[in-house]
């Protein structure tokens, strides 16, 4: 190979893909160029063996199908989370706090009571707002009574009354009008594995479900791309109605697997999740089962 042959990686591109270009290289090098194509540096496979020097703290997830590009190649040096805990493996032992309350930001508030760290009202009200929206204001099936009594405890902090940040929180994240499917579909979309199968899982709260349902097509397709990216069984939209404190679900999903959906269907593609709001503690659960019995068959 010439040295005209050589192309260079850019400093943003990813492990993955600079890895098999390296094991063809000559010099196992390559240079590397920012964005103007001037080059910065250059990058050696032993460069691929070295102790990272990005340390990472997972805060609200422990899947490494839902953290940023390129966490293993990080020192994950602790864990604060609510949800299942997936297919983890470290390199080292770490701090792991995994507690099931409604919100990561319950913990967090319990951490600084504990080490008697100060909240300021900035901090205090992050937290509090994380907690609403988290809980559908202290509604949702996964609240407890820390995460009521922790809320309690950042409004008098921070001088906010529950209920009217809760509804402006609520109104806020459910506008539909004017945004993309595309971007409500990715604003809170989590991937999962079971049974050998991954597929994804995005959720929007909503005051009226109508106007979802009327671009219903438009999220499809949305959803359809992203179910082809990966080969996913599938990817569905929950669309949870906050006045009702009740769910639809659209979904894209591999043929075979949709005589498995025992579900309730209300249109192509459309199915009644009456009294479902939790994805993670009320949704899941019903989805893995139905992934058991397709893997069954």
């Amino acid at each position: 190979m010439s040295s005209r042959e050589i192309g260079p990686v850019n400093q943003r591109d990813p492990i993955r893909k600079i890895a098999p270009l390296l094991s063809n290289a000559p010099g196992k090098s390559l240079p590397v160029v920012d964005d103007a194509g001037r080059v910065v540096g250059v990058i050696s496979e032993s460069d691929l063996f070295r102790e990272p020097n990005i340390d990472v703290i997972m805060v609200d997830h422990n899947e490494f199908s839902q953290a940023i590009e390129g966490i293993e190649n990080y020192r994950i040096l602790e864990i604060i989370d609510h949800h299942r805990l997936g297919s983890l493996a470290t390199r080292a032992p770490i701090t792991f706090i995994n507690r099931p309350v409604g919100a990561t930001c319950t913990i967090v508030a319990g951490m600084y009571r504990s080490e008697r760290v100060p909240l300021n009202q900035d901090i205090a009200s992050l937290l509090l707002c994380g907690i609403l929206a988290d809980t559908l204001i202290l509604q949702s099936a996964t609240t407890t009574q820390e995460d009521r009594d922790t809320a309690e405890y950042l409004a008098n902090v921070s001088n906010h009354d529950i209920p009217t940040l809760g509804r402006e929180i609520l109104q806020a994240s459910s506008r539909v009008s004017g945004r993309t499917a595309k971007e409500l579909v990715g604003q809170d979309m989590k991937e999962y594995a079971e049974e050998g199968e991954t597929f994804t899982v995005s959720q929007i709260e909503v005051e009226d479900p109508s106007e979802v349902l009327e671009r219903k097509e438009e999220f499809l397709a949305v959803l359809e791309k992203e179910r082809n990216r990966g080969n996913k069984l599938f990817s569905a939209l929950l669309v949870t109605d906050i006045t009702v404190l009740s769910s639809i679900m659209i979904m894209a999903a591999d043929p075979k697997f949709i005589p498995h959906l025992t579900l309730t269907k209300i249109a192509e593609s459309v199915y009644e999740l009456n009294g479902v709001v939790s994805r993670k503690k009320q949704l899941l659960p019903i989805l893995s089962e139905m992934i058991e019995g397709y893997q069954a068959e």
